[in-house]
């Protein structure tokens, strides 16, 4: 019998309840096509450089090296070998490819005439200029979200739990900003076969000094809230017993 936190009709958006999968609470926001989890004809992915399909929000920047490599050891560990282009090959890439996709579409050749190309048009040509036969493209940015104090130091979201410190101790109720990945994962012909968001780690703290809100210096350095939030993003695309 299939797992009751996944029931897939169509391309669905599942939040999973409190004290659901994995015995402990997780809300986790995720979209999965139906049969599009992980096969073992998926042998290879190209990561995308982190942040490079979305705008990153100011102060999120500073770990985006060690959850490249975080997310390279995780997606290795399933026995998917993994291609990063560099950054200014991936760019170059991109560009030539949103031209072909948008000559492609105003040709009519892809079915319909439009000016305008989704991401899922351009993954084909992408692959194509990087000379890359990979079976899949795994994108990853950063997100600001939502966490929602549940009482005492504890703040939860994106399928995640922290325990506070230091001045936002002052005010723990209601909501707070904070920092998630947000990882999607295309197949070569560019179908959306996934995407998921991991909580990471609270970002503001209160200074009394200044009387507002300010970046935490510690902000994205707990290697463990790192490594447990690319897990998160990813469940269940690899499969439904994954632990985090």
């Amino acid at each position: 019998m299939r797992n009751a936190c996944v029931l897939a009709v169509g391309i669905i958006s599942i939040f999973l309840a409190p004290f659901g999968c994995h015995g402990r609470a997780l809300q986790h926001e995720f979209t999965l096509a139906p049969g599009q989890g992980h096969h073992v004809d998926h042998a290879t992915a190209m990561l995308v450089p982190i942040n490079e399909s979305a705008d990153v929000p100011v102060g999120l920047d500073v770990a985006d090296d060690q959850l490249e490599d975080l997310l390279d050891e995780y997606v290795s560990e399933k026995g998917i070998s993994i291609e990063r282009p560099e950054e200014y090959e991936y760019r170059r890439a991109a560009r030539i490819a949103v031209r072909r996709a948008t000559q492609d579409a105003m040709s009519g050749e892809s079915g319909t005439v439009s000016k305008t190309v989704g991401f899922e048009q351009i993954v084909p040509f992408m692959l194509d200029e990087l000379g890359s036969e990979a079976d899949l493209v795994i994108v990853p940015n950063l997100a600001m979200r939502t966490g929602i104090y549940n009482g005492g130091r504890g703040i939860r979201w994106d399928g995640v739990r922290r325990r506070e410190t230091g001045s936002m101790l002052l005010n723990m109720s209601g909501p707070s900003p904070v920092a998630s990945i947000f990882v999607v994962v295309y197949a070569k012909d560019g179908t959306r076969l996934f995407s998921g968001y991991g909580g990471l780690d609270t970002v503001f703290e209160v200074s009394l000094r200044q009387k507002k809100f300010v970046l935490r210096e510690d902000r994205l350095t707990n290697v463990r809230y790192l490594k447990e939030g690319v897990c998160v993003a990813f469940y269940p695309y690899f499969g439904e017993d994954e632990r985090c």
